[in-house]
């Protein structure tokens, strides 16, 4: 059986090879690495032609027997390309199976990336729909098969098509932990970003922190921008969505004055926690904390207090200091933030900075050090700390 199988193995790779050689030939398949093992990597959707069939041959629209179906199941199933080829001869290949699902469903389900690129050479449409409302992407997505899922992708399956249950190919794949999957299909979504909603928008909307962690960690960009021209972070904020809104802040979101006017507009405690923080944190400790500084300089221009402390005697210098902030510091720097104040541990924001190893914290704060005295102080403890 074992020697069975390594020649069906075989014959199965030059089946795949020979395909592939041909379709070269004809400019539907693209090589990275011409001494490599062949990879396609991208299909051109507008030369795809129905080859299926001569101009005299008479198309039938299903198989005549049920054993004829099972074969091309089989064929389609096992990647018997050779053997799929002669019983497609004479049908119409979207409606070659007795049911909802298409050959390309089939295909992706199993992960058989040659049958794919043949399917999409014969013209079988790629956003057909089976009866849960699934697309062939979402097949491939929903079981990690990731080159299938971005061949669809690149010959132009739809990302963002939605299933019954309102899910995209990009929540099945994060759901089902396929992360390889999320990570392509996340970077052909960018592809084409141009004022649309996102998936990391419908996750937001929907509170489905999970969701949003996945594709932040896999390269969703996070202030991308829908035809509304807001944030995922807005639509959180504005559905009253607090875990996958305190998601978007930690991932560095923006904060302008429209979010916080909506975040004010719902008046949910919880919810204006997020960006003002307990009572004794004011709007620019938030600020600092999340590294907002466009928003940090909105509010110093309104009057904020850039000194204020906690009960701690952290100041908005302290926490962006602690956190590494560079950039909420040099705006705390350039807004007259003063050094000095110490906390009730006798730490200035310099001494944090140091305690963290934040080497360009450490930096921007001994530059505004105009006193020998307080250089030294700061440089011993740094020294301590590294030793």
């Amino acid at each position: 059986m074992s020697s069975i199988s390594a020649r069906e193995e075989k014959n199965s790779k030059i089946q795949l090879i020979g395909y592939l050689l041909e379709k070269d030939k004809q400019g539907l398949v693209k090589y990275s690495k011409p001494n490599k093992e062949l990879i396609p990597e991208r299909i051109q959707p507008k030369s795809l032609t129905n080859k299926a069939t001569s101009s005299t041959e008479q198309v039938k629209q299903t198989p005549k027997t049920e054993s004829e179906h099972d074969a091309i199941l089989k064929a389609v199933s096992s990647g018997d390309l050779y053997l799929l080829q002669e019983l497609l001869k004479g049908l119409d290949v979207n409606t070659a199976l007795l049911s909802t699902d298409t050959l390309l469903h089939l295909a992706a389900e199993h992960g058989k990336e040659a049958i794919v690129y043949f399917l999409l050479r014969q013209g079988l449409k790629l956003n057909l729909k089976d009866r849960e409302g699934r697309t062939a992407l979402h097949r491939a997505s929903e079981r990690g098969h990731t080159a299938v899922a971005l061949a669809l992708a690149k010959a132009g399956a739809d990302i963002h098509a939605t299933d019954l249950m309102s899910k995209t190919p990009l929540h099945l794949a994060a759901q089902n932990g396929h992360e390889n999957t999320v990570k392509v299909l996340v970077h052909e979504e960018k592809k084409s970003l141009k004022n649309q909603t996102t998936v990391l928008h419908m996750a937001a909307t929907e509170d489905d922190a999970t969701l949003a962690e996945v594709l932040l960690r896999n390269g969703a960009l996070v202030d991308t921008r829908d035809g509304q021209r807001k944030t995922a972070l807005y639509h959180a904020v504005r559905q009253g969505n607090e875990k996958t809104a305190g998601v978007l802040l930690k991932a560095g979101a923006q904060v302008d004055s429209v979010i916080v006017d909506a975040a004010f507009e719902l008046n949910r405690k919880s919810l204006l926690s997020l960006f003002f923080g307990p009572k004794d944190q004011t709007p620019l400790h938030l600020s600092a904390l999340h590294n907002q500084p466009a928003l940090m300089a909105l509010l110093l221009r309104v009057g904020a207090q850039i000194n204020s402390i906690t009960q701690d005697g952290f100041t908005a210098l302290h926490l962006a200091s602690q956190s590494g902030h560079t950039e909420a510091v040099a705006q705390l720097l350039e807004g007259k933030a003063d050094i000095h104040v110490k906390d009730k541990q006798g730490r200035t924001a310099l001494h944090w900075a140091a305690a963290q190893g934040e080497v360009g914290v450490i930096q921007r704060c001994s530059l505004q050090n105009k006193t020998k005295h307080i250089q030294l102080e700061n440089l011993k403890y740094v020294c301590q700390k590294v030793k």
